[in-house]
């Protein structure tokens, strides 16, 4: 998959998925980064310990695989078992199925958010990239499919560069939040989310079928 086809993915997915599942943290840095002298300073250590967290999830998977999948068998089942993922984490984002109701759960969100906000002093530039780790370890489709093709890439640099792109794309749109929601309808946000599962899906069965072919 191409790092522009990954960077089409990740904003067309905010547009929707993202609004959703941390529209929350971001309204909240935005509130609270006002009462801070440099609050542009404070929105971007949110962004930046949300990047490197999901940066180092990525690297963890990808060193998982390069330590214990060697040979071209080895791999090919790996890549097949990932394609099959993505397909189905694909497929689950595009028709609301269930398979990720439990972990992607908008009450567990927002208790964490009230829990966090009541017991976090919001006056220090610490919480905010407290906040940022928080959000970048809570479950999450979209991260997940990113994280699954960091682990199928060949070298280091692909994946800093491709979680770069992602955390990047969904960074800009979150920090237009307010903007977009007022400009853009719950339909384009719909049709722009459906086009990225699309995508997910798509690689996915081309993910698994190099995986058949590499473990013949």
């Amino acid at each position: 998959m191409s790092f522009l086809a990954t960077a089409l993915v990740a904003l067309l997915s905010s547009f929707g998925h993202c609004y959703f599942m941390c529209g929350g943290f971001n309204i909240l840095v935005l509130k609270f980064s006002k009462e801070l002298k440099f609050p542009s300073l404070a929105i971007f250590l949110y962004h930046l310990f949300r990047i490197l967290t999901y940066t180092a999830l990525a690297l963890v998977f990808f060193y998982f695989q390069v330590s214990f999948f060697k040979s071209d068998f080895s791999k090919g089942v790996l890549f097949f078992a990932l394609g099959m993922f993505m397909v189905l984490l694909g497929l689950s984002l595009l028709f609301k199925l269930k398979i990720l109701t439990f972990i992607e759960n908008a009450y567990v969100f927002n208790k964490i958010l009230h829990k966090f906000k009541d017991k976090v002093n919001f006056k220090n530039y610490h919480s905010f990239c407290f906040l940022g780790i928080l959000n970048g370890l809570l479950p999450c489709g979209l991260v997940y499919f990113y994280i699954a093709l960091a682990s199928s890439l060949k070298s280091l640099v692909e994946v800093l560069l491709l979680m770069f792109i992602f955390g990047f794309c969904t960074m800009i749109v979150m920090l237009l939040f307010i903007k977009f929601i007022k400009l853009s309808s719950e339909i384009f946000a719909k049709i722009a989310a459906s086009l990225s599962y699309i995508l997910i899906t798509s690689y996915g069965l081309y993910l698994a079928f190099m995986g058949l072919m590499l473990s013949r």
